[in-house]
């Protein structure tokens, strides 16, 4: 499929997903990949997409797309590259893989790049002495090896990893629980995404939210110091291990409790932190979207 046609789509999943005040017409957003399909059989305009959609029983997402308002403003956002979606390069595969159509079809963001090749990290906000320096050393790590760091863009933990990245000319991810302007990123090589509204506050349900992603995206996901039946980090590694969503690793001491109970659930210990792990094997390779919802 052309270059030129997948930016038609992308435009068209903008128009239809991407959260923004006042949307009159809001579909369900799990019918994306069905979305993609039709736009992939039919390859109508975007000015044909509408009666498209109404021939295939896509009653909402035509009446979404008649207003030539909607397709305007997905064409600014677009082209302002404000927005990532699932047609992009820079949309992490590894949602399709394990999110199917509750992957999110579009989203807002800033600087976006290509990072297929992405490590997850989450930590306690109140890091010690000996965690400071693990993290920091994490971060680098992860940077020096050519990966991407993705981390929840917090206080403590969030902030080490990511800037330890960042200082060895790594690429850095942050998936935030609010909307993108409300956050700084450190410079052109940090993205910043949410599935919320740029001006949008933080909520409890985007931060389950956000957590749920940053471990899907990731080929394996370190868990720095988790509070036993405490915090974001313990129910995020906790959800991530049960639901089978992507390797765990901690950094952490071993007779900790959290430790104990997380490796009965299948998370293991990171002990070497210039050896890192291979992660997901067979699902880092990169996808063709277009074949896979075809």
């Amino acid at each position: 499929m052309n270059e030129t046609y997948l930016d038609t789509i992308s435009i068209i999943l903008i128009a239809l997903y991407l959260n923004r005040p006042n949307h009159l017409a809001k579909c369900d957003p799990k019918k994306w990949i069905e979305v993609v399909s039709i736009l992939r059989k039919y390859r109508p305009t975007m000015q044909q997409a509408p009666e498209t959609f109404i021939k295939n029983g896509l009653w909402c997402e035509a009446l979404a797309l008649q207003s030539s308002l909607s397709l305007d403003w997905a064409i600014t956002i677009r082209h302002q590259g404000r927005a990532i979606t699932a047609a992009d390069i820079a949309y992490p595969r590894l949602w399709l893989r394990r999110l199917g159509a509750n992957a999110p079809a579009a989203l807002w963001a800033s600087n976006p790049f290509s990072a297929q090749d992405i490590i997850g990290v989450a930590g306690t906000r109140s890091p010690d002495g000996e965690d400071i320096r693990r993290i920091r050393h994490l971060g680098s790590a992860i940077g020096n090896s050519g990966s991407t760091v993705i981390s929840g863009n917090g206080f403590g933990c969030d902030a080490l990893v990511q800037g330890a990245a960042h200082n060895v000319n790594g690429k850095v991810v942050s998936l935030l629980p609010h909307g993108i302007t409300l956050a700084e990123p450190l410079s052109e090589r940090h993205c910043m995404m949410s599935v919320a509204h740029p001006s949008e506050p933080f909520s409890r349900t985007l931060a389950m939210q956000r957590n749920l992603l940053l471990y899907a995206a990731s080929q394996f996901t370190v868990a720095v110091s988790p509070r036993f039946r405490q915090g974001g980090t313990w129910f995020g590694a906790v959800d991530a291990l049960r639901r089978r969503i992507c390797p765990v690793y901690l950094l952490a001491d071993e007779g900790d409790p959290a430790c104990k109970a997380l490796v009965s659930l299948g998370a293991k210990l990171l002990k070497d932190l210039d050896q890192l792990p291979d992660g997901d094997e067979g699902l880092t390779q990169s996808r063709n979207l277009f074949s896979w919802v075809g």
